[in-house]
C-alpha cells in the first residue's frame, strides 16, 4: 500500500513554511516526500509507516510555524547524493539536522529539519515522539537518516 496522489498532493501543496527559530522558510521538496517513502537505506517503508506520516504532515507544517526554540541538533559527514548537469556522485558533504518537537491535537511528535552544507533547509522527517517497545515506552535513538 503506498501512497495515494491525494495524499502526494497534500505533502506538495505545502512547499514552504516561514520559521520562527531559523527566520527563514523551510522547503517541502522532493527530498522531504522520498523520505516519507523510503528509509535512510533506500527501502521502501511498510505503507502504514507512508501513511501515518503523510496523514501527520499537516502537524509538521504547525510545529515548523510556530516552533521558537530548536530541541535538538546533529552535525555529522557523509556521503550524501548530489545531482548536477545530469550526473550522480557520492560526496562527503557536512549535514545538519534540526529537531523541533512539539504536542499538537494530543500528538506528540518530531520534526526534523535537514540542511546539506550552507544550503536550503528543508522537510525531512516527522515521528512519534515515542517509540511503543516491550516494556514500555523508549525514546527514538536510532540512525536520523532512516527516521
Amino acid at each position: 500500500m503506498s501512497l495515494s496522489e491525494k495524499e502526494i498532493l497534500q505533502y506538495k501543496e505545502i512547499r514552504k513554511v516561514y520559521c520562527p527559530y531559523f527566520n527563514q522558510e523551510i522547503n517541502f521538496n522532493s527530498k522531504g516526500l522520498t523520505h516519507i517513502k523510503f528509509n535512510g537505506q533506500g527501502k521502501a517503508r511498510t505503507g502504514a509507516d507512508q501513511k501515518f506520516r503523510i496523514k501527520h504532515i499537516k502537524y509538521a507544517k504547525i510545529i515548523l510555524e510556530k516552533s521558537h526554540t530548536l530541541q535538538g541538533m546533529l552535525m555529522q559527514n557523509k556521503q550524501e547524493r548530489i545531482r548536477a548537469l545530469g550526473v550522480t556522485e557520492y560526496k562527503e558533504k557536512k549535514i545538519s539536522f534540526y529537531e523541533f518537537i512539539a504536542v499538537v491535537e494530543d500528538k506528540r511528535l518530531k520534526v526534523i529539519v535537514k540542511q546539506i552544507e550552507n544550503g536550503d533547509k528543508y522537510f525531512w522527517s516527522i515521528i512519534p515522539f515515542w517509540k511503543k517497545i516491550l516494556e514500555g515506552r523508549k525514546l527514538h535513538s536510532i540512525n536520523i537518516e532512516e527516521i
